[in-house]
């Protein structure tokens, strides 16, 4: 049998024996990571996406790309895109203004 052992809402073990000790959850093909926050897992135990992670706070986007429009993958930031959030300098005689990429006026 296979089973879990999870505290403070962390998995802490993931063990096959012929019995499950009290307090253990039973599990079936469970294919997590020790040490991640049972948040990760859906009811049954199998791991969300990284999408779902991310769209729910508990996985940070990483720097340069952003979650498409149809919510199921990552796609590269444009140019502007990674400016206007800081990743990159803004070119010398620019300014952002209203979410937009402006040349600077007197």
């Amino acid at each position: 049998m296979e089973y879990i052992i999870v505290e403070n809402q962390v998995i802490t073990g993931h063990y096959a024996s012929d019995s499950i000790p009290e307090g253990a959850i039973p599990v079936t093909d469970f294919y997590g990571i020790v040490g991640e926050q049972v948040s990760y897992y859906n009811p049954d135990w199998t791991r969300k996406s990284d999408i779902e992670l991310m769209l729910t706070g508990l996985m940070a986007i990483p720097d340069g790309y952003k979650i498409n429009e149809e919510k199921t993958a990552l796609q590269e930031m444009t140019e502007d895109e990674k400016i206007i959030a800081g990743i990159k300098d803004l070119p010398q005689g620019q300014k952002i203004e209203d979410g937009k990429i402006l040349p600077m006026t007197d």
